[in-house]
């Protein structure tokens, strides 16, 4: 039986790259009528709210809601909050996911005992430069070591982007630390 998904996604003059973000939860293999997507947006100045709704008749349960305080884990909490979702998901504005993400995140989670999983981090460039900051991002003499941005196998390891999380640690834990304005996901 399919358990339901909340994917939370802050983000604020995201106009460029909303879009991809959410055609790819959109494209997920997962059934959709499990996924329910929570947007929070920081008072955008650009059209990422427009074009957000013009999303909410291609996804099932999706909520919009505001952040004025314009804070990554102010948002977060927001969502963790709102959410209904046996698991939650914090996905980057900016980032997209591979077609099979949120199935594989599931399974992992009900195959282990983990309360947090996720996928490696593949950075792309759309210009010689990007390109040059994306290849030294999945190097080892980029970012050292870090196993969840260089190693390809299922391992445990400290840090998860876009982690997909059981929603019972929020509950064990509390939720993210809204003093914490950069790395909110330590």
């Amino acid at each position: 039986m399919n358990k339901t998904i909340s994917i939370i996604i802050p983000c604020y003059n995201e106009e460029e790259h909303i879009s991809e973000c959410l055609d790819s939860i959109i494209n997920q293999n997962y059934p959709s009528e499990f996924i329910e997507v929570i947007v929070i947006d920081g008072n955008s100045n650009d059209k990422t709210i427009d074009i957000i709704q013009n999303y909410t008749s291609l996804l099932e349960k999706m909520i919009i809601m505001n952040n004025p305080d314009k804070i990554t884990p102010i948002s977060l909490n927001i969502g963790v909050k709102k959410s209904t979702g046996d698991y939650i998901a914090i996905l980057g504005a900016h980032s997209y996911i591979k077609n099979d993400f949120i199935q594989t995140a599931v399974e992992e989670l009900n195959r282990t005992d983990a309360v947090c999983v996720g996928g490696p981090v593949i950075n792309q460039g759309k210009n010689f430069i990007g390109n040059a900051i994306a290849l030294a991002m999945q190097s080892v003499f980029g970012v050292g070591n870090s196993g969840f941005r260089v190693s390809s196998k299922r391992q445990y390891v400290d840090t998860v982007a876009f982690g997909v999380y059981k929603k019972e640690i929020f509950k064990a834990i509390g939720h993210f630390d809204e003093t914490l304005v950069h790395n909110q996901d330590f």
